[in-house]
């Protein structure tokens, strides 16, 4: 339980927001030509890291604030730097340290499971694919289900070839091995050591 002192400061920074933001908002309702009521409210969620309420109060000030007032341009700027700020936010991999995301990707994900996330920015998809010793080793299909399918991240072997060592293929039909030679032939994997494949009687 936090002491009484904590929590009277606690609850005077929370009042003392609500009241700036209040001001802001109320500013807003009696002029919302004025840009100064959207300056502040984006003062106060900026101070809060609240940054998609801080998008929302610039867009409704530019649909009301004349683009000859002084302060346009400053809305304009403002609300860009909100979303420089939300993008940052949301890029919690691309800030990193390299071998933090490294181990994050190594612990938590597997190869199929990290391939979506290769296509969410070329910033993500940039460290996934540099990640050498993550892929090392790949397994392709899985030896208990029948993979009439391969599994989408197959399609990174180009991208990746260069790193790969080791490949095991399971319970893949032959028209599907035959897709993945023709992969292994026109790309570059200079480091292959070794490759299995694995039939079983899910394959006929």
């Amino acid at each position: 339980m936090e002491p009484p002192k904590v929590r009277a400061e606690t609850w005077v920074q929370k009042e003392k927001y609500k009241n700036e933001l209040q001001d802001a908002l109320d500013m807003i309702i009696f002029d919302s030509e004025d840009p100064t009521g959207y300056l502040l409210a984006d003062h106060c969620y900026k101070e809060k890291g609240n940054k998609e309420e801080a998008i929302e109060v610039f867009n409704m000030g530019l649909k009301h604030v004349s683009v000859t007032h002084n302060n346009d341009e400053a809305l304009c700027q403002r609300k860009q730097e909100a979303g420089s700020r939300k993008a940052k936010r949301m890029d919690i991999l691309g800030q990193l340290p390299r071998e933090i995301s490294n181990h994050i990707i190594g612990t938590y994900f597997d190869q199929e499971s990290i391939t979506p996330c290769s296509r969410v920015c070329s910033t993500w998809r940039n460290i996934i694919l540099n990640h050498s010793e993550f892929w090392k080793r790949m397994t392709i299909g899985k030896p208990t289900l029948n993979s009439k399918v391969i599994s989408p991240y197959h399609m990174l072997l180009p991208s990746i070839c260069q790193y790969v060592q080791e490949i095991e293929i399971f319970n893949i039909i032959n028209s599907r091995v035959t897709a993945l030679f023709e992969l292994f032939q026109t790309n570059n994997f200079s480091k292959i050591q070794s490759l299995k494949i694995r039939h079983s009687n899910y394959c006929k």
